[in-house]
């Protein structure tokens, strides 16, 4: 039997707003338009926190169907949709440690 979460349901107890800084979470999703990615991406979205998802719409399967799902992301929750194009640097740090000045 499957049941559905409640939309206020917390993810690992880190639900809601930010501790510290009282401000909804900001959440970078991969995959955005992919199954999983889609439906984190609601649920985060619903639960309050501010998402942005991230795709390169590969053809592993339906490009239509990713780019569908893209759209309503956007149009129906207000979510970003960032496209990847080319190749990406990986980098294996903790995104604590990196510096932002330029």
């Amino acid at each position: 039997t499957r049941s559905a979460l409640p939309a206020d349901t917390q993810i690992n107890g880190h639900g809601g707003p930010d501790p510290v800084r009282g401000e909804p979470k900001r959440v970078l999703v991969t995959g955005a338009a992919g199954f999983i990615g889609f439906h984190v991406s609601k649920t985060l979205k619903k639960r309050g926190d501010w998402v942005v998802g991230l795709d390169n719409f590969n053809a592993y399967y339906s490009v239509a169907l990713k780019r569908d799902r893209a759209h309503n992301l956007t149009a129906g929750y207000g979510i970003e949709i960032v496209e990847v194009v080319g190749s990406c640097r990986c980098y294996d740090d903790d995104i604590c440690s990196i510096s932002w000045s330029n």
